[in-house]
């Protein structure tokens, strides 16, 4: 077969193409030359060729700058990869990732190692109570639950008292946590938090600032101190290291000596501010108009706006006796146990109601008194009327013995309106340097309505004699008996130290023998922090974790720790390494400087190891060729499509929004992509999965429209249709599955135009020379577009099932085999109806449909042996040990139909009418797959 004629285009930037002999060898071209050059090619032409360029020198060329390039890359990246393998080992490891082979503990920023890490100390950070070396102070019980039996490991409760001045100026709130090891090198966590009482962290840093004493008052204060409720006063705290009897050695003091709290007893003086210069050594003090009077302080003289006395009025009572701080704070409720404090100022204290009740004795007696006849002596021993009667409650006027009970108990009540409790707090305490002092400071509360007195007791002794019980709050139940609770003991204050701490620890220390016991104070806000607790699910310590070694400072603020045997008697500790003679371990052993950690692990060595070996691969691999310029096609020259048996572009649709729009919108842009001057045929195949009567149909319609394209204007049929359909891409690219795909009903009238072609001819006819030619040249598109109108317009997603076990294909070709080398196809491969209850697989099986290849079949016989298939069914024996059973359905979905198609089409290659003649006839094939969904822009 000889070579087709050339066909000369007269449209701007043509060129000659040499078409393949598609037909036969005496075939004519079919095309309408025409000598007319119209100038309004629109950029539609057959034009492939790009500007000449043969002036510009080779180094200025863009493949040569992109080979530069390249070369100057891979030079950088054999430069830069081996070293940055080598940054891997040599770089510090990330600080989070410090110490991952042991569970989490919170860690500080380097920067703050230093706080524990001080010069020259005296004493430890961290005061420790001595490791026990007598049996009865351990503890063996603690094994038990971990083995369920007792073994030598114990434990023992540690008493821990911080002193670190330099950690004020850093941390606010610090908990404990106990480390132990029996070697120095392998440590465990054996208590924190959980562990500790009073409190769970350290409130003071120091012993100075600890330690206070302090005391809480009485719930009421006496019935004769009810005038400073209504009335401007100052309250004093007045703090003596001296016992109650050596107050009442001075000037007669009277301090400890009970009072009742109604009628009896001497008329109270008062002190004068010489008895507080005598008696007290410290004094502190608040002003105000109490009980919510929200008076203004200006009005009292030496008062604050805080509401405390000004110090320089407290300093001139007691001059020369600066021995600590003294404050008075008012409790929010008399009611509860503990006190908390009311941070307002006085005038803005509630005060409450007090009552004084009769013992029941008395009461009692007056009932049996009031029920003599009148006239009759009281019995011997009462004296003619009851023992500090008050007004009111006299036997003369309790003539009426039918008087109720509730009327009783009123005539043995007294209210009256009571100033808050208070709490009187020492800090800073400096006992006098006097022998004749007490072992914790007495403390009483007075009141004045002026500095210069006098100064009144807000609280008298219990008397336990008396016939009336201590006031009490109106709102809580009346005291069944009075304790004789000594007034030394009820003025004293309590030492709090609140830098002190007692752990009682549920886990074991170790076992008994030499043993290293840290305490380290971790800072709240490291612990709080939840990036510390990555690989914990509690986010907290478990007991018994492990611990990395020293150095500590970079997780304690403050740390310190005690060596010693523990549970067994020993002479001393000098065998025991890091330990000091006074029992604490050296702090140059606990803190230093925190080593820089490193990625020099086995795994980051594997690491960089496999990456250099395939460095060394690829260097071996791309060195010796990558010098030499990779020859390529700066543009697409149709010579290429010459080494090409044919280029195939399939386009699968299946069910859901791949219905009959989408198919024709996905069909126009594959059809667009015929390239220019084909040396190959460019196989554009619909395969249809859904196995639908009405898809085959709309695409017959589409072919129609394509075969209709007119062959005028100076170009080609094919000129024409490439024009044609990319102004068709065009009118459909921004169509989306919403106005076409399957959930669509009818079509827009709008978009069934733009997909059927109508506004694209009627583009073309306006813009480009087509409008130029009389309207019978357009009658056979016009009516191909009709028709695929009509049918887009019908029954629109609804479809018809072909027969199942049945495959349908459909093939088209242009008028004149040589006006284009685009040929068009449709498959729908058989889809028999499967049981779902039978398991697919890829050989025949029951319920699978196939067919039967006998072993001198050829490819050409494959679609009739494919019309012959069958369904394997049980009972039925088939027995063929000749022909070759095949599935009708070897794979599912579009994959499987894929795999048709390329069969299908390799078939109808093979066919003699489709043969070149030349060796183009064993060149390789190009395989293209246009998504459904999507559609090719050319």
């Amino acid at each position: 077969r000889g070579a087709s004629p050339k066909h000369n285009h007269t449209s701007r930037g043509a060129v000659n193409m040499s078409r393949p002999i598609l037909n036969s060898a005496d075939a004519t071209s079919s095309a309408m030359d025409s000598d007319e050059d119209t100038g309004t090619d629109s950029g539609y032409g057959s034009s492939v060729k790009g500007p000449d360029t043969r002036w510009v020198p080779v180094c200025c060329t863009a493949g040569c700058l992109c080979h530069v390039c390249y070369i100057v890359l891979f030079m950088t990246y054999m430069v830069v990869f081996p070293l940055w393998c080598k940054w891997l080992l040599t770089a510090p490891m990330p600080f989070t990732y410090w110490g991952e082979e042991y569970p989490d503990f919170p860690r500080m920023p380097l920067m703050y190692t230093g706080i524990s890490q001080t010069e020259h100390e005296t004493a430890p950070q961290i005061e420790i109570s001595p490791i026990p070396q007598v049996q009865s102070s351990c503890n063996y019980t603690c094994a038990s639950d971990l083995r369920g039996y007792r073994t030598s490991e114990m434990n023992f409760d540690i008493a821990l008292r911080m002193n670190s001045p330099n950690l004020s100026n850093y941390s606010h709130t610090t908990y404990p946590v106990i480390l132990t090891s029996e070697d120095f090198e392998h440590w465990m966590l054996a208590a924190d938090r959980r562990d500790a009482s009073p409190q769970v962290f350290f409130d003071q840093v120091t012993s100075e600032s600890g330690h206070m004493y302090a005391s809480v008052q009485d719930r009421c204060t006496k019935p004769k101190a009810s005038t400073f409720t209504d009335h401007k006063a100052y309250v004093i705290a007045c703090v003596s290291w001296r016992s109650l009897k050596d107050l009442e050695d001075l000037d007669g003091d009277d301090s400890a000596v009970p009072v009742p709290p109604i009628g009896g007893g001497e008329e109270d003086s008062g002190w004068t501010n010489e008895d507080i210069a005598a008696k007290c050594d410290v004094i502190g003090g608040v002003c105000g108009w109490p009980c919510n009077s929200d008076m203004p302080f200006i009005s009292i003289p030496g008062c604050t706006a805080s509401g405390h006395i000004d110090q320089a009025m407290l300093d001139a009572l007691l001059p020369e006796k600066p021995l600590g701080n003294v404050t008075v704070q008012a409790c929010t409720s008399p009611d509860t146990e503990e006190c908390v404090t009311s941070v307002q100022p006085m005038s803005q204290w509630p005060c409450h109601e007090c009552v004084v009740r009769e013992r029941d004795e008395r009461r009692r007696l007056r009932r049996r008194l009031r029920r003599l006849a009148p006239g009759l002596t009281p019995p011997a021993g009462l004296g003619g009327g009851l023992p500090g009667a008050l007004p009111g409650m006299s036997l003369d006027d309790d003539e009426d013995a039918d008087e109720d009970e509730e009327d009783d108990e009123e005539e043995g009540e007294v209210k009256y309106r009571s100033l808050p409790r208070f709490l009187a707090k020492y800090t800073n305490a400096v006992p006098p340097k006097d022998m004749d002092i007490v072992s914790s400071p007495k403390v009483h509360i007075l009141a004045a309505h002026s500095m210069e007195g006098p100064w009144m007791k807000l609280y008298d002794p219990i008397d336990p004699e008396s016939d009336y019980l201590p006031p009490t709050p109106a709102t809580m139940p009346a005291q069944k008996d009075t304790y004789k609770t000594s007034e030394e003991e009820v003025r004293s204050m309590s030492l709090l130290a609140s830098n002190k701490l007692t752990l009682s620890p549920q886990s074991c220390f170790g076992k008994r023998g030499p043993m290293y016991i840290v305490a380290c104070a971790v800072n709240q806000s490291a612990y709080d922090d939840g990036s510390q607790w990555q690989n914990s699910k509690d986010k907290r310590f478990s007991p018994g974790q492990k611990v990395m070694p020293p150095p500590f400072n970079d997780r304690c603020v403050a740390v310190a720790g005690r060596c010693g045997h523990a549970c067994e008697p020993h002479s001393g500790n000098h065998t025991i390494p890091h330990c000091l003679p006074n029992g604490y371990i050296n702090i140059s052993a606990l803190v230093g400087d925190i080593p820089i950690k490193y990625n020099r692990v086995t795994p980051v060595f594997a690491f960089v190891y496999v990456l250099l070996f395939g460095f060394a691969v690829k260097m071996v691999m791309l060195c010796p060729g990558i010098f030499s310029p990779y020859r390529h096609c700066a543009y697409y020259d149709p010579e290429l499509t010459r080494e090409l048996k044919y280029i195939l572009v399939v386009g699968v649709t299946g069910g859901g929004d791949e219905g009959k729009g989408t198919m024709v919108r996905n069909t126009i842009g594959m059809v667009a992509g015929l390239p220019p001057a084909c040396q190959c045929r460019f196989v554009v195949c619909n395969n249809e999965e859904g196995h639908r009567l009405e898809m085959m149909t709309c695409w017959g319609k589409f072919c129609n429209v394509v075969g209709a394209m007119p062959n005028f204007g100076g170009r080609t049929y094919e000129d024409n249709l490439r024009q044609f359909t990319a102004v068709w891409c065009e009118e459909t690219k921004n169509m989306k599955l919403d106005s076409v795909g399957g959930k669509v009903k009818q079509l827009d009238p709008s978009i069934l135009a733009r997909l059927c072609g109508k506004t694209t001819l009627a583009k073309i006819r306006k813009e480009d020379n087509w409008s130029r030619f009389p309207q019978q040249a357009y009658a056979k598109l016009e009516a191909a577009i009709s028709a695929l109108e009509e049918d887009l317009a019908t029954d629109y997603n609804k479809f018809t099932p072909m027969t199942p076990h049945r495959d349908y294909v459909r093939d088209w070709a242009p008028p004149d085999l040589r006006s284009t080398s685009l040929r068009m196809h449709f498959t729908s491969r058989a889809k028999p109806k499967e049981d779902a209850r039978n398991i697919m697989v890829q050989h025949v099986a029951v319920g699978t449909w196939y067919y039967k290849v006998p072993p001198n079949a050829t490819p050409k016989d494959w679609l009739k042996l494919r019309e012959n298939c069958h369904e394997m069914v049980y009972a039925q024996n088939d027995d063929d040990e000749v022909n070759v059973k095949v599935p009708l359905r070897s794979s599912h979905g579009k994959a499987g139909g894929l795999n048709f198609v390329d069969n299908y089409i390799t078939i109808v290659n093979d066919r003699p009418e489709n043969s070149y003649g030349t060796e183009q006839d064993e060149a390789p094939s190009l395989y293209a797959i246009a998504d459904a969904r999507h559609q090719f822009q050319p």
